[in-house]
């Protein structure tokens, strides 16, 4: 498993938020994740509280991400990713998306292929993004062609990875490859 996510939605099942991080620490230290979500830090949890229980996760994750609700986004400790909010079903992005450009990394949570280009116009140092939607779109067959959504006959397999190469593409045209640690880009 390479994805994590924190499973805000699920809030209401456990007696308060420390809990519900039990039952998700468990799952990171048993599956070892590449990327892990920390709590959001929001009106129920401060980020003292998250930065503790996101270290605890990195001890699990090659990458843990933060989403400052209730704090700048620069203010996220640069050991962790920061996490962007772009599916405006869970409601909206809590910052401008130029408050973003200054961190040091950025993951992309949620959202479509769409929304994530139009993001990019705002120079925002994204490292890594949700692929939810072109699984979504896979089961439909729908595949992404870097500037939109297409139909296929193609079947489920042939669409995501039409799209996820596509994405790829779209986000880094130049196709270069860099360490994000040292901002070095690898040739």
């Amino acid at each position: 498993m390479d994805f994590v996510d924190w499973p805000f939605s699920k809030l209401d099942d456990y007696s308060d938020v420390g809990e519900m991080f039990d039952a998700h620490y468990k799952i990171v230290r048993a599956e070892k994740p590449k990327y892990a979500v920390a709590p959001d830090v929001d009106e129920f949890t401060t980020y003292t509280d998250v930065k503790a229980w996101a270290d605890e996760l990195g001890e699990y994750a090659e990458t843990v991400i933060v989403v400052p609700k209730t704090i700048h986004p620069k203010e996220v400790a640069r050991r962790f990713r920061v996490g962007m909010p772009c599916q405006p079903r869970y409601g909206p992005t809590p910052w401008q998306w130029t408050e973003y450009s200054t961190c040091a990394e950025v993951h992309l949570l949620g959202g479509s292929p769409v929304k994530h280009a139009e993001i990019m116009k705002y120079h925002i140092p994204v490292e890594s993004v949700d692929t939810t939607s072109p699984v979504k779109a896979a089961r439909f067959g729908d595949y992404w062609n870097g500037s939109q959504w297409y139909n296929s006959t193609g079947g489920f397999y042939w669409c995501l990875k039409q799209s996820y190469r596509n994405m790829r593409r779209s986000m880094n045209p130049r196709r270069e490859v860099w360490d994000p640690g040292t901002g070095t880009r690898i040739t």
